[in-house]
């Protein structure tokens, strides 16, 4: 006889339900509290205190205690289990000579009790593995086999002889002595046997039943079982020793034979937490007591022999010293557990942490490492950690670290519904547009929003119109300049109407169309006084009609009025208070009030100083440049200093990035300015570009940078003097274009 597995343990239950899992071989359950109920393949079984049960250890069983009067129900329901996997004779697996399930008498569950008695103290259960040296665990393996077949109803006697040819025997020795050959044939098999390929397979249905193949990935599931039980290897390893392909393939196969995964089979099985060594620490940390639990740990480490529970002590500890403060020292601990029993749970852990110390690239390296090594549950835990991370990096704008987290989803679960709407909202915000449409093609919504930033408007209506609201088409027509479709719509919104008129000069027919939405025409118009007088406080052109009767301290007023506009009146009054406020607003200003300060250096004859500033200036090379909040504006004026201050060709490599990696940003303007002021394109192209929000005034601008660098001064000025009577310096980003145009005329004059 040989024996593959023993081991015992001793389990704690209320009155709730508890599954055990399919394990190798023979399961005894032993209840020493309470009437245990066993359900079985659809039989119900009710094992009394004290006497035991044998059943195959391939089916699943449901196991809950009955309350009965007779037990004390403020006691700890008990029960024991036994699990032994032996081979009779060199071939007969024990579990096939048996009829069971069956109970055993009293005597013999007396026996039976006193032999787990023999295995199992408080110190440590018992893990017996195949080859193991250990005497007594073997001379009990043997006598609790001559109890299990006395239960069961089949006599020593009756076992048949191996045999004559031990063909069966030499074969499953083969088998097991080669199993970690991955490519292992019915051929070689035959030939092990000297036997022919055709004779050995008509010899193995007639003795196996069932194809060589098909016995061999038996036995290699079920050696998987014993070796997932006694908990000592990583399932990569497991997988390697018993001939699996991989991971994957382990996990598929195991999956549909035992109805259930190696990692959650492994938990199943593995030490119970009601341990002596781990209830302690449990409690006391669920109670938030964590010195005491750190030195219930410590104890259980210092007994306990398990790998199984030595792992998830030490989890648990590195939990404490997190708790308690100590970071680093808990890092430290469950990065020693990643290619152990807890490495998904250690993993898990050291993503949050070290994604909460600012370590993205580490913490995102980890995750990785945990989607890899998960199942399908902790896969879906991994992804919602993921989404949490990839939330605060997308509110706090680092694109940076956002981009190793995107390529984690993109490389390991770009088909995830539950992450695929953030991951469409952070690929647009960082201008990745044509990722939006790789990898988030099954959202319409965010496929139109995607093709439209691009600048791809009527491919866009034309792919995707119909699942968007028509009032959008008509906003978006408004944001791009293209007022003619604006008007041609519907006029079920008077706001976009009355721009639409104002943006083609209309003035008088939008005040008297939408005068409740016409202060931008009153602007236009230089009629300041009469737009403070009609419309409220808030409107922001109301702020800049206070700019240009030069009533500052009401600009100040509102500013400290209305937190909406306080970013905005501070361009005029003071931009450097922008650079040292902390709100969100301010963050999305700082860009803009940096350029606006390197202008109004150039304008004092500050150069030096203009320089320094102009360094930190948002360019189109700068690492952590956020689609949504850039401004093109800012982009194309660091790109025109750069080539005034510094030298032509620092301009032209900006330049030449903007058409190599900024085609279609920001709906293709920026593209449009570098490719007219480096010949690519004619002044007819420019015009008929997608953006033509103010577009005869922005050309004037472009024009007049053209000429200025190709030596034309007198053109450079005229078209730069146009510019400046054909706009107002409202808004503030139009405030910086004059403060740019001011120092250029003052320069070529």
């Amino acid at each position: 006889m040989e024996v593959r597995h023993l081991a015992t343990r001793e389990f704690t239950r209320d009155y709730s339900t508890t599954t055990l899992p399919p394990s190798p071989g023979i399961r005894i359950l032993l209840p020493v509290r309470g009437l245990l109920v066993c359900r079985i393949a659809r039989k119900t079984i009710r094992v009394p205190q004290g006497v035991a049960f044998v059943c195959s250890g391939n089916s699943r069983i449901d196991l809950t205690f009955d309350r009965i009067a007779e037990y004390d129900q403020e006691a700890e329901n008990r029960f024991r289990m036994l699990e032994i996997n032996a081979i009779l004779n060199r071939t007969i697996r024990i579990e096939e000579r048996l009829q069971i399930p069956a109970l055993a008498d009293y005597t013999q569950s007396a026996q039976i009790a006193g032999l787990f008695d023999q295995l199992n103290h408080a110190a440590k259960s018992t893990i017996l593995t195949s080859g193991s040296p250990d005497i007594l665990p073997n001379i009990v393996a043997l006598m609790l086999i001559s109890l299990i077949i006395e239960i069961a109803g089949i006599p020593i006697q009756s076992l048949p002889e191996p045999p004559k040819s031990d063909r069966l025997s030499i074969l499953r020795t083969y088998m097991t002595e080669n199993m970690d050959n991955r490519s292992m044939t019915t051929a070689a098999m035959a030939a092990h046997l000297s036997m022919s390929r055709a004779t050995f397979c008509e010899w193995a249905k007639a003795n196996l039943g069932q194809s060589p193949k098909y016995y061999l990935k038996q036995m290699r599931l079920e050696r998987s079982q014993e070796l997932l039980a006694q908990g000592r290897d990583s399932i990569e390893t497991i997988s390697e020793k018993t001939g699996f392909a991989n991971r994957f393939h382990f996990d598929k196969e195991f999956k549909e034979h035992f109805k259930i995964t190696p990692a959650a089979y492994r938990r199943q099985v593995a030490m119970p937490l009601e341990t002596d060594y781990l209830r302690p620490a449990l409690e006391f940390f669920r109670k938030a007591h964590f010195a005491e639990a750190m030195q219930a740990c410590e104890q259980g480490l210092a007994s306990s022999h398990a790998d199984a529970v030595q792992d998830q002590l030490r989890f648990l500890k590195g939990c404490c010293l997190e708790a308690t403060g100590f970071p680093r020292a808990a890092l430290d601990i469950w990065q020693s557990l990643l290619n152990g029993h807890y490495a998904y749970q250690a993993g898990m852990n050291s993503s949050r942490l070290l994604f909460t110390s600012g370590r993205y690239d580490h913490a995102a390296r980890y995750l990785r490492a945990c989607y890899q090594k998960a199942d399908n549950h902790q896969q879906a835990a991994v992804v919602s950690l993921w989404m949490e991370q990839v939330q605060d990096l997308y509110e706090n704008r680092k694109p940076q670290p956002l981009r190793a987290y995107l390529d984690i989803r993109k490389k390991n679960f770009v088909h995830d519904d539950a992450s695929m709407n953030l991951t469409a909202r952070v690929l647009l915000a960082m201008g990745q547009y044509e990722e939006v449409l790789k990898q988030c093609a099954t959202m319409p919504k965010r496929c139109f929003q995607a093709l439209e930033r691009m600048g791809k408007l009527d491919e866009a209506i034309r792919r995707y119109g119909k699942h968007v609201n028509t009032s959008l088409h008509k906003a978006i027509f408004c944001q791009c300049g293209q007022w003619e479709r604006v008007l041609a719509m519907p006029p079920e919104n008077a706001d976009m109407d009355t721009r639409a008129l104002i943006g083609l000069g209309r003035y008088e027919e939008a005040m008297r169309r939408g005068p409740m939405h016409a202060s931008e025409a009153y602007l236009a118009l230089g009629r300041y006084r009469e737009l403070i007088e009609a419309f409220p406080e808030t409107d922001i052109h109301y702020l800049f009609a206070l700019h240009a009767l030069g009533q500052i301290d009401d600009m100040k007023r509102l500013a400290e009025k209305y937190p909406q506009l306080a970013e905005e009146a501070q361009m005029y009054l003071d931009p450097s208070a922008i650079l040292s406020t902390p709100s969100r607003e301010a963050e999305i200003y700082r860009p803009l009030a940096t350029m606006l300060l390197t202008l109004n250096a150039l304008n004092a004859g500050d150069t030096k100083r203009a320089v320094d500033l102009l360094e930190t200036c948002e360019g189109v090379d700068s690492p952590d440049l956020w689609a949504t909040y850039s401004s093109t504006v800012v982009l194309l004026l660091t790109t025109v200093l750069r080539g005034f201050l510094i030298g032509p060709q620092r301009m032209q490599d900006d330049l030449d990035l903007i058409l190599s990696r900024f085609r279609y940003f920001r709906r293709q303007s920026l593209w449009y300015d570098a490719a007219y002021l480096t010949r690519r394109i004619t002044r007819a192209r420019f015009m008929q570009q997608p953006f033509q929000l103010d577009i005869q005034n922005h050309f004037l601008l472009i024009d007049a940078i053209a000429h200025d660098f190709g030596n034309r001064p007198s053109k450079a000025h005229a078209s730069y003097e146009a510019f400046l009577q054909n706009t107002r310096p409202y808004p503030s980003s139009n405030l910086m274009l004059h403060r740019f145009v001011q120092w250029r005329q003052k320069i070529l004059v």
